[in-house]
């Protein structure tokens, strides 16, 4: 096997950088997973199984004490899978990290010597040379049980390291999967502003970020300036959890991502109405009618006491979510509530089916005066789908709507 390489020097370690074709690859590397801890019966019977479980998808992988991977998720790699499969524009330019023992190559041994006195090349590695994977195993198995990828003009980047130590090895791979900050998924839906993709997953996520996008951006909007878009800074909920529970509320109520528009009138209707039944306990108002509501009253106290503002400065709209969020702690904007909340979304759309605010409103003002959002004993007792499911279904009683 041929590789062009260009070498790279990194403190006391030197690495090579080469690239290869899927085909040439497939049959050279050693899968393996690290359990040192796998003497009980039980244990070994149940590794077995997932050994072979990967033998059926053509995965060859085996148990290792000294092994620095993880095992294989056999959901991503089929994830992986279907991405490759799917998407016409997917590829993997992130360089995988591989490592070879060639000890008992003594004539390529030389060969190795010549090649770190030079800063590029290329050289021919031994036929029956193995790869031990450091990083990127679910990349590369991923491709390997595609049985759609041309993996004959696939070509993986790589980077190669020549007799690491077990010591290195681990080294690196702790370094890579160790000291990384995790992407913020908001952060990754924020994206899709800018890719522009047939594949239709990808468009139901793009659909689904513009809409909270606009939500979030316009002002007459009941989540104006309240959606963290990339998952920190100020805001209630983060762009991630609306896109997550938006996206089962769409699936559930039958809506069609091609007709964004219609979605979006539903969800600003139905949002309003929440804001309107609940004013005191959803942290958006609109500042023209905060000096002409004596439900504000209380906070008007709040402001000029704690704060010493005034209520017409301008940032009472973010002072007064401080004070719903913080002090009166309401839930109806947090992720309990709110979950509930976009639950609730497609059970309340099949009944009013177009829309219409006097119909939405007509329905949820049912809820009025039966909700207290910082103090029901559903949103107190704890947090998760268990506590939204469970203020779903006292919504849905209210209202009187089937489960």
């Amino acid at each position: 096997m041929k590789i062009f390489y260009i070498k790279l020097t990194q403190k006391n370690e030197v690495f090579y950088i080469t690239k290869f074709k899927a085909s040439e690859l497939k049959n050279k590397i050693n899968f393996h997973f690290r359990e040192p801890y796998s003497d009980a019966a039980d244990d070994i019977e149940k590794y077995e199984e997932y050994i072979e479980k990967l033998r059926k998808k053509g995965i060859e992988i085996n148990a290792d004490d000294e092994g620095v991977q993880r095992r294989i998720q056999i959901a991503r790699i089929n994830k992986i899978k279907k991405y490759l499969e799917e998407q016409d524009e997917s590829f993997f330019p992130a360089s995988v990290v591989l490592t070879a023992d060639i000890s008992k190559y003594e004539s390529f041994e030389k060969i190795y010597s010549r090649m770190e006195e030079k800063d590029f090349g290329e050289v021919d590695l031994p036929d029956d040379i193995m790869f031990q994977i450091v990083d990127g195993q679910h990349r590369l198995a991923g491709l390997f049980i595609s049985d759609k990828i041309d993996q004959e003009n696939f070509e993986i980047p790589a980077v190669l390291l020549f007799n690491a130590t077990n010591h290195t090895c681990a080294k690196v791979f702790t370094d890579i999967n160790g000291n990384q900050t995790p992407v913020n998924r908001s952060g990754i839906y924020d994206l899709f502003d800018l890719i522009n993709d047939k594949d239709e997953n990808s468009n139901k996520i793009k659909t689904l970020h513009l809409l909270c996008k606009k939500l979030n951006n316009d002002p007459d909007s009941p989540l104006f300036n309240h959606i963290k878009m990339l998952g920190i800074g100020s805001g209630a909920i983060s762009q991630a959890f609306f896109i997550q529970y938006l996206g089962e509320a769409l699936k559930s109520a039958n809506l069609s991502y091609s007709n964004s528009q219609e979605i979006y009138d539903h969800l600003f209707i139905y949002l309003k109405c929440f804001q309107r039944i609940f004013k005191t306990q959803w942290p958006v108002i609109e500042n023209k009618e905060m000096n002409n509501m004596d439900e504000f009253e209380e906070y008007k106290a709040y402001l000029l006491k704690t704060l010493n503002k005034d209520i017409n400065n301008n940032n009472q709209s973010r002072d007064y979510s401080n004070y719903v969020l913080k002090v009166a702690k309401s839930q109806l904007l947090k992720t309990n509530g709110f979950g509930a909340v976009m639950m609730l979304f497609p059970y309340v759309y099949k009944q009013v089916e177009e829309a219409n605010y006097n119909k939405y409103i007509k329905l949820l003002n049912r809820l009025d005066n039966k909700i207290d959002w910082a103090t029901d004993e559903i949103l107190i007792q704890g947090t998760g789908k268990k506590n939204q499911k469970k203020m779903l279904e006292k919504m849905l009683d209210i209202l009187n709507i089937n489960n």
